[in-house]
């Protein structure tokens, strides 16, 4: 739908990915949802490709905290 503003990059990630399908409102949701339960298909990509996303995210938290620690390593020396 379109409230996904608290994890806005996360969901841009997975539908540029074509790792989900948004929809606009309960019509579409209906239609999109009997079109993944009736194409075998599509319900393959769709899982292949967020399975991807999710796989290349992986420990993104953990490389962050990092990146982190080693620009700010001085600061803390010179600080305290």
């Amino acid at each position: 739908g379109k409230y996904m503003s608290n994890f806005k990059d996360i969901a841009d990630t997975f539908l540029k990915n074509k790792a989900a399908i948004q929809v606009a409102d309960k019509e579409e949701l209906e239609r999109v949802l009997k079109d993944i339960l009736s194409r075998e298909d599509l319900r393959q990509s769709l899982g292949e490709n967020a399975r991807a996303v999710v796989e290349r995210n992986r420990g993104a938290v953990e490389r962050t905290i990092e990146e982190i620690k080693k620009s700010t390593s001085g600061l803390w020396r010179r600080h305290f």
